[in-house]
């Protein structure tokens, strides 16, 4: 705490001490065990400090910010809030932490504060909702009432979010006075432009904005802002309020090219290097502006830096075509682009690229329809599919029983080795069968001696029904069983109001007969006993021993699936053991 108070006197001398410099160095790594106060008086002193500072203590203090950030009260908040912009340091994440939204709209803070927020938000260019709840949250004659510098502050971030059309934008653009950036080489750019034949304006009012422009090139919507003082001698960061004059800018519309003073001394060759210097600038703006509008993915404009964007090279329908298509096709559209476009016969680069997007997509989609079609479980060996060890298809017959393992499946049909020189074939209808899968009483169906294919059929054998007999015969029956007064027995469960299927089970067809299930009892009527297996039907089996007896919620085990019916949905199991 001691040593950031003697930073503070430093920042507030308002001239550079020659222990400044030493003590800012010391505290840099200090920052993050001041008190919240502490820390809000150092971020707000270091804003307003035009003192050459190491850019290290300005970053810890930023850092430090987003722990206090909620525990700050809402004007100090905006306060801080307010100084990190001006440094170019404000993060979203700060603004979020402080719930920014809620301070806003809270009647507990000032309009001073309530301008402050809304500035470092639009510096930092944080897209909210809130903006359209700051003119009713603003009073405009307490507004209009504060120092044009406050007016300013909110005018510009309302323009920055294109907010014109609130009453209260209009009352301060009014009586605003657009500002005017003063470069001492404005006269050597301006002669620079000329001698490259290029159309500029000085000193412009724009309609739209709140600046005078410095030099406006019409053609191209280009500006180009010359900053005597770009980066904020504290953070080293470009200032927050040239950064949110560029954002007004480019809501109107314009691409904005930023020049610092002190890059002119650098560039040697004379005026030729500075034309040159200027002109690849202006190119690389236009290019960059280009890539933007087309909203191409970043990875793909790293693909594109060696080609020529723009005038002679690809245009904006093209990139913007090429940003349309699937990512795999841009990239194999660029590398084609660049291996066949320095030939001779493409005199148009941008008919050529759409040329080859449209080529690339078709292909995409080709290899995506491939990608759809399922693969057989196992490849093609490289003797191939034939068994010479195994029988002669001449040999074998039609309604011939075959037993074998599964081989291959693919889509619904599954191959059999059944002991021939060729597999047997069947479409699986819905039931999962795997490689090594045992198959027994396959019947053969078809033999096709010139394809050298035998299609077979595998029997599943359906639950055992009883006839149905005739209602007089039924009625018959139960009165001659029945004792007088005795009633048909019905079933221990009645039906539900959803029905008997559970939507959440496997399907009736996933199942495999011989497969050992497990379940609990759900409903019983004579000897036959229905289980939940899990499936979406629920099987059952016939209880023909008179000393097991089941009840609705028993848990039975080691039962196999003895039939599948898949037209009827109806699975039979064997009577099972209790589970101990």
């Amino acid at each position: 705490e001691f040593l950031a108070q003697l930073v503070l006197i430093a920042l507030q001398a308002g001239e550079k001490l020659d222990w400044t410099e030493a003590l800012a160095s010391q505290l840099a790594p200090k920052t993050g065990e001041l008190s919240a106060t502490m820390l809000a008086e150092l971020i707000v002193a270091l804003a307003s400090t035009e003192q050459d500072l190491p850019e290290a203590l300005a970053e810890s203090l930023a850092v430090s910010a987003l722990a206090h950030a909620p525990a700050w009260p809402s004007q100090q908040f905006a306060s801080v809030a307010k100084a990190l912009a001006e440094l170019g340091m404000l993060q979203h994440e700060l603004l979020e932490a402080g719930d920014v939204e809620a301070r806003i709209c809270s009647s507990q803070l000032d309009e001073r504060s309530v301008i402050s927020l809304v500035w470092a938000a639009a510096a930092c260019g944080m897209e909210s909702d809130s903006w359209p709840i700051v003119a009713t949250r603003l009073d405009a004659s307490a507004v209009l009432a504060l120092p044009t510098s406050e007016q300013g502050l909110l005018l510009e971030a309302l323009s920055a979010r294109r907010s014109q059309s609130m009453e209260l934008f209009k009352s301060l653009r009014s009586s605003w006075i657009q500002k005017a950036a003063s470069s001492e080489n404005e006269a050597l750019v301006a002669g620079l432009l000329k001698d490259l034949n290029i159309k500029f304006q000085r000193g412009v009012e724009a309609e739209d904005s709140l600046y005078k422009i410095p030099l406006l090139l019409p053609d191209q919507k280009i500006i180009i802002d010359l900053l005597h003082n770009a980066r904020h001698p504290a953070s080293q960061r470009a200032r927050g309020d040239v950064q949110l004059r560029h954002q007004v800018w480019s809501a109107s519309g314009y691409s904005v090219l930023a020049i610092p003073d002190s890059v002119w001394p650098r560039i040697e060759a004379g005026e030729a290097g500075k034309q040159e210097w200027l002109q690849k600038r202006l190119d690389n703006l236009a290019r960059e502006d280009l890539i933007q509008r087309a909203q191409l993915s970043p990875e793909i404009v790293g693909e594109l830096r060696h080609l020529n964007i723009g005038d002679d090279g690809l245009n904006f329908d093209a990139l913007r075509r090429l940003a349309q298509a699937p990512l795999s096709a841009q990239k194999r559209s660029v590398k084609k682009f660049s291996a066949t476009s320095k030939t001779a016969n493409v005199k148009n680069p941008s008919a050529w690229m759409i040329g080859i997007i449209k080529q690339e997509e078709a292909a995409s989609e080709k290899e995506q329809e491939m990608a759809k079609k399922p693969e057989a479980l196992k490849k093609r060996p490289k003797e191939g599919w034939e068994n010479q060890q195994g029988r002669a298809l001449e040999d074998v017959k039609v309604n011939e029983r075959l037993s074998g393992r599964v081989k291959n499946v693919m889509n619904d049909r599954v191959w059999v080795d059944a002991g021939l020189r060729k597999d047997v074939t069947f479409l699986a209808r819905g039931v999962p069968w795997k490689v090594g899968d045992e198959i027994k009483n396959l019947t053969v169906t078809l033999v096709d001696l010139e394809k050298r294919w035998v299609e077979v059929k595998p029997r599943i054998l359906p639950a055992r029904r009883k006839p149905k007999a005739s209602q007089e015969s039924k009625k018959t029956e139960e009165a001659s069983t029945s004792s007088p007064g005795q009633r048909r027995k019905d079933a221990t469960s009645p039906k539900p109001a959803g029905g008997w299927e559970h939507t959440e089970g496997i399907t009736v067809a996933s199942l495999k007969v011989g497969s050992v299930v497990s379940g609990k009892v759900t409903n019983m009527f004579r000897e036959r006993v229905w289980v939940n297996i899990g499936a979406e039907k629920d099987a059952c089996f016939i209880n023909k021993s008179m000393d097991e007896k089941y009840n609705v919620g028993d848990f039975i085990s080691e039962a196999t699936i003895q039939s599948i019916d898949l037209d009827k949905a109806h699975v039979v199991i064997s009577a099972p053991k209790p589970a101990k």
